[in-house]
């Protein structure tokens, strides 16, 4: 049985004259073990919604952990989001749809 994964969390703010962005940068490691868990999809949607969002809605933004376990967001607009980790079989994609 795998363990829900867990997040770590840190983020930074840059301002330009037109356009203030967010980055949002992680790790993803297994709750109970600690170790980083790569290659999982962490997947970003603006607040607001319900939790079955991840089967209905694709995501605001996609990223990939790396080997670490580390993962990356650039130029996000400054907004509330929730924020999902997927590991193994638990993901699954249709170019038209999701399931």
């Amino acid at each position: 049985i795998r363990r829900p994964p867990r997040s770590t969390l840190s983020s930074s703010s840059a301002a330009s004259d037109v356009y203030k962005r967010q980055v949002l940068k992680g790790k993803v490691q297994d709750a109970y073990s600690i170790k980083e868990i790569p290659n999982a999809w962490v997947l970003l949607y603006e607040e607001g919604r319900n939790d079955s969002v991840i089967l209905k809605e694709q995501p605001n933004y996609c990223s990939k952990t790396n080997s670490n376990g580390i993962f990356f967001f650039n130029n996000l607009k400054p907004k509330k989001y929730k924020i999902v980790a997927l590991t193994g079989d638990d993901f699954i994609f249709s170019k038209l749809i999701w399931l």
